[in-house]
């Protein structure tokens, strides 16, 4: 080889070795952020900025000012927004293939909303699959050139099998909900979160609700279809007025539009200063309510639609199991009907029957009896001497209803329920209970 090109093959081994070793500094320029709005915005589809990233070989990467903006329609507060994000794997440990050290998130807020129509702002973010075969996407370049004259398809890429743990402290969730016209505050949140090769964990969610506290805990596995998700939340000494907006977190946890859904939802009830247009009635109630859940699933079908638009749930609803359990201890309502004053202490002479239910948005229509008078009043039922648990089985379509009931069990009402024929099949299923 001649001393030339010697020199030549020298000078291209110094140009390379500058650009891997200002790498990290030109990423760490404006160039970097741009390149990282850029990345992220075709992974969520919405406006991306990032004020501030830090990358190095020997030290690990730094994200600040990260705001990804809420898709048309769904309001002007942003999807998520963080004030920092750091992560100790250095920029050579990732090249080597190590995997990421956790990822440690300050000041994260999140909104969810979904609208009046059922549309969840977060349900593009996973990929549709209808079974159709994906189009051929156009090669690009000298070799997409020779492959396509080949005639040889290209092997699709598998995705990246990434670890990462992610650990969030401090921050809020917030969830605006327009069917149930509520709108939910989740403060001082902690996350420990795990993602590994596609599978989701949610080790740990916690935060302040209502002067109450919640603790969730989910997985999710994103690498198959349908996706089937988990959830188990338990919500403690939480305040609500009178739409009792913390029962509102029920629809949101438990609506997956990417595929099945199963788990457990336990709220410890502090309720104070519910209000009922007939009644006039004031409450100051202790219990607990569980609805539990298993392969719950939306689906289209119009067949159901008559019965589901009225109530905004769509045009169908699937579900294997719908349970709910809600209980009263220690309480004290008193009422103030046209009629004369009329009080029960401690819940002795007061208990409730049902007449009608609604699964998602947990509202029903329930009768109230006092002292041997009765006073008829319609809202979100949570009320009972002892114990109040309906169960479903089977579809709406084709349901299985069975309920138990303190008092009487004429109390569910079955109008829209065209395949029982009367309240004799109750009697079967009350064993269940």
């Amino acid at each position: 080889m001649s001393k030339r090109r010697k020199r030549v093959l020298w000078g291209l081994v110094a140009i390379v070795a500058a650009l891997v070793a200002a790498a990290p500094s030109l990423l760490s320029t404006s160039l970097g952020c741009r390149a990282a709005e850029a990345y992220l915005r075709a992974k969520v589809r919405r406006p991306v900025t990032v004020e501030r990233l830090s990358v190095g070989y020997f030290h690990g990467t730094r994200l600040e000012g990260l705001r990804i903006a809420e898709r048309s329609g769904f309001g002007e507060q942003p999807f998520v927004q963080f004030a920092t994000l750091t992560c100790k794997t250095t920029l050579l440990e990732a090249i080597l293939g190590r995997p990421l050290d956790t990822v440690r998130i300050e000041g994260l807020n999140v909104s969810i909303v979904r609208l009046a129509d059922g549309r969840l702002s977060v349900e593009d973010l996973a990929p549709k699959h209808d079974g159709s075969a994906a189009p051929p996407v156009k090669a690009a370049g000298l070799l997409g050139a020779a492959s396509a004259s080949s005639g040889k398809p290209k092997k699709p890429k598998k995705p990246p099998q990434v670890t990462m743990p992610i650990v969030a402290d401090g921050g809020q969730v917030r969830y605006r909900d327009e069917q149930l016209r509520t709108d939910v505050l989740l403060d001082d949140l902690t996350l420990d979160m795990h993602y590994d090769r596609g599978k989701v964990r949610i080790r740990r969610l916690a935060g302040t609700l209502n002067e109450g506290r919640l603790e969730l805990t989910a997985s999710a596995d994103l690498s198959v279809r349908p996706q089937p998700f988990e959830v188990a939340v338990t919500v403690s000494c939480c305040k609500a007025s009178s739409d009792l907006s913390a029962l509102g977190l029920q629809a949101p946890l438990l609506y997956n539009p990417f595929g099945r859904t199963s788990g457990t939802v336990g709220i410890d009830l502090g309720l104070t200063g519910l209000g009922f247009e007939k009644a006039d009635l004031a409450a100051n109630l202790k219990g607990h309510s569980l609805l539990e859940v298993r392969d719950l699933r939306l689906e289209g079908s119009p067949m159901l639609a008559s019965v589901l638009e009225p109530l905004k749930l769509g045009n169908a609803l699937t579900f294997d199991l719908l349970r709910a359990r809600s209980v009263i201890a220690d309480g004290r309502v008193t009422s103030a009907p046209p009629d004369g004053d009329i009080r029960a202490e401690h819940g002795e002479d007061v208990w409730l029957t049902m007449t009608g239910w609604t699964a998602m948005d947990g509202r029903m229509d329930y009768r109230l009896s006092f002292g041997g008078k009765k006073v008829e009043a319609s809202g979100i039922g949570v009320l009972a001497r002892q114990w109040v648990e309906p169960r479903l089985t089977g579809t709406l379509s084709e349901p299985q209803v069975g309920v138990g009931l303190p008092g009487s069990q004429e109390s569910l009402n079955l109008d829209d329920l065209k395949k029982l024929k009367d309240l004799k099949d109750l009697k079967m299923l009350k064993d269940l209970f």
